[in-house]
């Protein structure tokens, strides 16, 4: 009968066809999964996914909210710079993630403003404020409040009072905290202040719904599907689609040496890929810690 070209047959001398396939390429795939397991199950390598997983999600946080704050809704200015609303610059928040190996918590601080308070819009004002403003040179100092994200996010009440027994003056931005009809506030006597009125724990609340929602919705549409195509790549047999190889025929030996080698190689390649995994962890968060 014919022989199919490809397969390494031949006709025996009892009758019959005896086909020599290999199985080795099989053990190969075995093995490499074996590997993937190993590497995957090592604290390194569950750490570093933690911190992509963590990274990504922190840079979609970010690119939220500043949308959020670029939009009509008022309620996040307290979180960046004078001025720099939805900008990355202008961020008031650092990202931090705490921990080791597979445990970590994502949470996140508040730096210090370094901007000056703008200067009052005086074209609106009633003609003593003007006056006033001018005649004691108001508006020739910087005034920065300093610690405006971390009060005006909790709601901190403010105790001001004069230094060397002079006045206190805040600039009042329209639309600010405590706007007056003068723009500013210039007074001898100590007050108290409330800073964060109505846009206090805004910020918290948008982090708690993003990380509990958004969050895991980024590792089934970002995470997972990249992870998925690493495996696959990797456990394709060595010589394409084709599992069964027509050149050898299998022995226990041969075959427990091609799970050996699949294994070895899955380890190595695999962790190139999660090592790259945390160079763009790094290089995510070199990008959110903008200063």
């Amino acid at each position: 009968m014919p022989i199919t070209p490809g397969w390494n047959a031949a006709v025996p001398k009892a009758g019959g066809i005896s086909m020599g396939a290999t199985l080795d390429a099989m053990g190969e795939v075995i093995g490499k999964i074996e590997g993937i397991s190993l590497t995957m199950r090592s604290p390194n390598s569950v750490g570093t996914m933690v911190k992509y997983t963590w990274a990504l999600a922190a840079r979609e946080f970010d690119t939220h909210t500043n949308a959020l704050a670029l939009s009509n809704y008022h309620g996040l200015h307290h979180v960046y710079e004078w001025g720099l609303d939805g900008v990355d610059a202008g961020r008031l928040w650092r990202h931090d993630l705490s921990g080791t190996g597979g445990n970590r918590v994502a949470s996140y601080h508040f730096i210090s403003s370094r901007r000056a308070i703008p200067q009052p819009d005086t074209s609106d004002w009633p003609e003593d404020a003007v006056e006033e403003y001018q005649k004691y040179d108001l508006g020739s100092r910087r005034y920065i409040f300093s610690q405006k994200a971390i009060v005006m996010e909790t709601g901190a009440p403010v105790h001001i009072t004069p230094r060397n027994g002079g006045k206190i003056f805040i600039p009042l931005p329209k639309g600010s905290y405590g706007s007056t009809e003068k723009g500013y506030i210039w007074s001898k006597e100590a007050f108290n202040a409330d800073p964060g009125g109505h846009v206090a724990g805004n910020f918290t609340r948008q982090w708690e719904v993003f990380w509990n929602t958004s969050a895991q919705k980024i590792v089934e549409e970002k995470v997972l599907p990249g992870f998925l195509t690493d495996i696959e790549e990797i456990v394709t047999p060595s010589g394409g689609s084709q599992a069964v190889s027509a050149v050898k025929t299998s022995t226990v030996r041969s075959f427990s040496l091609a799970v050996d080698s699949g294994a070895t190689r899955a380890e190595a390649e695999l962790k190139v890929k999660i090592d790259g995994r945390e160079t763009m962890a790094r290089a995510y968060q070199e990008t959110m810690q903008i200063d």
